[in-house]
């Protein structure tokens, strides 16, 4: 019996490595972070200001705060499509969301690069 390869979505095979990728970004994200709030305690103004000032942990930052928006709209994407049938309300809905999504996101650059 042979599978048929023309079924096989490769935009669900696309959503699930990013969805993995991601959450992997933020696993190493929240370790790198855990390390540092340790080495730093105990926590006043002075070390969140030396824990986030490096380029490098604003990059990285950067790096998670976009795995966030990328896991949150494949698993909002997903939910919705497979919950809200009516297309015209889940084009509305979605719509907020990724609205939602852009403005939290340069929300996050304006607060890590003080802009």
């Amino acid at each position: 019996m042979q599978m048929n390869t023309r079924t096989v979505s490769r935009v669900g095979v696309r959503d699930w490595l990013l969805q993995r990728i991601s959450a992997v970004c933020l696993i190493v994200y929240l370790l790198v972070f855990g390390i540092l709030l340790i080495k730093h305690s105990p926590l006043n103004f002075t070390e969140w200001q030396s824990i986030f000032s490096p380029l490098w942990f604003k990059i990285i930052s950067l790096i998670a705060f976009l795995s966030i928006v990328v896991h949150s709209w494949v698993g909002v994407w997903t939910i919705f499509t497979d919950y809200i049938h009516p297309w015209k309300l889940r084009l509305i809905l979605m719509s907020v969301v990724m609205l939602l999504l852009i403005a939290y996101f340069i929300w996050f650059v304006q607060i890590m690069w003080g802009v």
